[in-house]
């Protein structure tokens, strides 16, 4: 059998990846303009839209109350424009009106 040798070569020539992408770059920055272009359009067509919800579990209803009473009560505090002034006092930064919580 005649002898064989084979060269195994993992090393990663930097020179010769730096010469591919000088020959390609041309492609490399139609790629990047593209993307780029594509996403700034996405981000100026999008609306972000905030939402934030809460959720309660009333477990223990009082003897003296029944389950919509316990329900209307909380509903009633969170509803409260007084409560929501306080609020927006304290929060100046926020945009948002009692109106827009209804």
């Amino acid at each position: 059998m005649a002898d064989c040798q084979f060269t195994n070569n993992d090393e990663t020539d930097l020179l010769e990846l730096a010469e591919i992408i000088w020959k390609e770059r041309l492609l490399l920055i139609l790629v990047v303009t593209v993307s780029t272009l594509i996403g700034a359009v996405f981000v100026a067509i999008d609306n972000p839209t905030y939402e934030a919800r809460i959720e309660f579990e009333v477990e223990l209803v009082p003897p003296f109350k029944n389950a919509e009473e316990v329900e209307f009560d909380i509903s009633k505090a969170f509803n409260n424009s007084e409560i929501f002034s306080r609020w927006k006092k304290d929060s100046t930064v926020s945009g948002l009106e009692f109106a827009d919580v209804l």
